[in-house]
């Protein structure tokens, strides 16, 4: 490739500019998975799952897609109020835990505290309840039991790297949101 005006060749910082930027590769979609628990972690709010159809009737965290440009502590936010209508000053402060990645996807998981889980309600066809954390976890009915444990050692400070967020690669995990 020349570029000047004697047809000498163009340094190799501007070939790239010349050719233009390379192809982007496929954007992954970006997911929120949140679980808000009482200040005593024996609480946490589930929804009953409907979509997708591989976990209908299943209790899950509450999340969802990222839009656009959109943090993912703002999607955290949005999301729970969306679908709980508690609206994020009574949501405590979400503190991201573990972003697990898959083939397709990126989940970024979170977890906070809350006094005001009885003010969750249904906001969508999906059920919105607060639930005995020991009862979810018997229960093991599709709930991510791990991604539950992982967040409520992280809040409570028994996790020996609690200030770490967790980032685990996992291509066949599947998608608990809808």
């Amino acid at each position: 490739m020349f570029c000047g005006a004697d047809d000498s060749p163009a340094p190799a910082a501007m070939v790239g500019r010349l050719l233009g930027p390379p192809p982007l590769a496929a954007v992954p979609s970006q997911y929120v998975l949140g679980f808000l628990f009482d200040p005593s972690f024996t609480k946490v709010v589930a929804i009953r799952k409907e979509k997708p159809a591989w976990m209908a009737g299943m209790w899950n965290g509450v999340g969802g897609h990222i839009e656009g440009v959109e943090e993912p502590t703002v999607a955290m936010m949005r999301e729970f109020q969306e679908k709980t209508g508690l609206e994020p000053r009574f949501q405590g402060w979400w503190r991201r835990v573990a972003q697990v990645q898959g083939d397709d996807y990126v989940m970024h998981v979170f977890g906070s505290t809350s006094p005001d889980l009885d003010m969750v309600r249904d906001m969508t066809r999906e059920m919105v309840r607060v639930r005995y954390v020991q009862n979810v976890v018997n229960d093991d009915n599709g709930m991510r039991l791990w991604l539950l444990s992982l967040t409520r050692d992280q809040l409570r400070g028994t996790d020996p790297y609690r200030n770490v967020v967790y980032s685990i690669r996992h291509p066949s995990y599947p998608l608990s949101i809808g």
